[in-house]
């Protein structure tokens, strides 16, 4: 069984006529943009599910707080170092010796150095004193330091 010549003009004699042809060419751009659309709406759409994306300026401040018994047996809180507490609201959170919850708002901006006004705190052996900060919005709290008074 004999081979056959090609039809002329299948296939390019020269290779003016492979860079002159414009065969197959709009299937494979469409394919690629066909791609990253895809790719480009799958990152979207799972930045939005996982939320991947933090809020501006509502991260959790890091801070360094210090607990310290005073020669009365109170407990002093101070801002010992990390970020200046500039938003949002903080608290110191205890049980009192009647046994209520109390929240005593630290007034904001708070630098290194600053205490609660409402302290130094009396409270009775085996109480937690808390502080906490919660956000602009209200929507989140966070604990940033504890500290359980042993006498």
């Amino acid at each position: 069984m004999a081979l056959s010549e090609p039809e002329s003009g299948i296939i390019p004699d020269t290779i003016a006529e492979v860079a002159n042809s414009d065969r197959a060419v709009s299937p494979v751009i469409g394919v690629v943009l066909m791609i990253a659309l895809t790719v480009a709406i799958s990152a979207i759409v799972g930045t939005l599910i996982f939320g991947i994306t933090p809020e501006i300026g509502q991260t959790k401040p890091t801070v360094d707080v210090t607990f310290q018994e005073t020669t009365s047996g109170a407990i002093s809180v101070t801002h010992a170092g990390g970020d200046t507490l500039d938003r949002g609201t903080v608290e110191v959170v205890y049980t009192n010796k009647t046994g209520s919850t109390v929240r005593d708002e630290w007034k904001t901006p708070l630098r290194i150095g600053d205490s609660p006004s409402g302290g130094p705190y009396t409270v009775k052996s085996g109480t937690t004193l808390r502080v906490v900060w919660t956000d602009t919005s209200g929507d989140e709290s966070y604990l940033l330091a504890s500290f359980t008074v042993e006498n």
